[in-house]
Parts: C-alpha cells; sequence; structure tokens
C-alpha cells in the first residue's frame, strides 16, 4: 500500500512563515506540478451554487480546499497580508463565489481578506444573501469546526 504525501503538513502552522508562505505561492502558481485538490482536503461546499465551478481547471482546484483558504488567512494574520491578497487575486476574478463560500466555511473572524471578495461584483446573489442575512456561519457539513483547524497543527 503506498502511502498518501503528507499534505497535511503545509497546513499546520510553520515557525518558518517566510518559507511556508514561498511553498504555497509556487504551489499555486504551478498547479501542474503540485496540486492541493489532488490530496485530501475539505470541500468547500458550492452545492447552494446556481453554476457549479469548473472541476477541470487545475488553477481553480486549489481554491476548493478550505484547509488552504484557512492556512492563507493564517499566514495573513501573522503579518503576511499582502502576499495573501496577492495570491487571492486570481481566485477573485476566476471564481469569487467559491472563495467567499470557502471564507464564510472557514468562520475565521472577520479580516479584510473575508469582506474584501464580498465587494466583488461578480458574486451571485445567493452567496450575496448568504453573507449578509444569515446571522450564524454555515454549519456542518458546509464549514470546517475549530477542532479541525489544520492552520493550528490537528491534521485532517
Amino acid at each position: 500500500m503506498a502511502c498518501a504525501f503528507p499534505v497535511d503538513t503545509f497546513y499546520r502552522a510553520w515557525k518558518n512563515l517566510d518559507g511556508q508562505l514561498s511553498l504555497v505561492q509556487q504551489i499555486l502558481h504551478n498547479p501542474d506540478v503540485f496540486s492541493f485538490a489532488e490530496h485530501a482536503h475539505h470541500k468547500v461546499a458550492t452545492e447552494l451554487l446556481k453554476v457549479q465551478p469548473d472541476i477541470d481547471n487545475s488553477e481553480l482546484a486549489s481554491w476548493k480546499s478550505l484547509e488552504l483558504l484557512d492556512t492563507l488567512l493564517h499566514l495573513a494574520d501573522s503579518g503576511h497580508s499582502g502576499a495573501v491578497m496577492d495570491m487571492f487575486q486570481m481566485a477573485k476574478i476566476h471564481c469569487p463565489d467559491v472563495l467567499t463560500l470557502g471564507l464564510i466555511q472557514v468562520r475565521q473572524k472577520e479580516t479584510s481578506f473575508c469582506t474584501e471578495p464580498k465587494k466583488n461584483k461578480k458574486i451571485s446573489c445567493l452567496v450575496l444573501f448568504c453573507v449578509c442575512f444569515c446571522a450564524t456561519p454555515l454549519t456542518p457539513p458546509f464549514c470546517l469546526s475549530s477542532d479541525l483547524s489544520p492552520a493550528h497543527g490537528v491534521p485532517l
């Protein structure tokens, strides 16, 4: 039996944040070499979208990983907000609904990263409705509970 690649190591909080940031940047820029979507992860629940995202697009597939989004938010909170915002740019342009739903589902504290994609005019009305009028975050299976948060060192 082949061992699975330990991708959960990428999602844990590292002491070398610059190294973790650099690795994630390179992975997102080179999905043909390595893709978070090809490894174990919790997926962004997109069932409530009228038009489902393209599952064959390798450049966008990684953005469906709640662990990736949680890790990026942790990096942003740790002083790398500019670099993380740069990484979010492609997702904001090509899959804003997935990015917004993912940010809602990881249930991080409200930061500019959580509010910025909500301002994108391409986001569907249903997602905007959930963002603006839902009193509580989406509940399982639509979100990671705080005890499963990989950015805090807990494996999948």
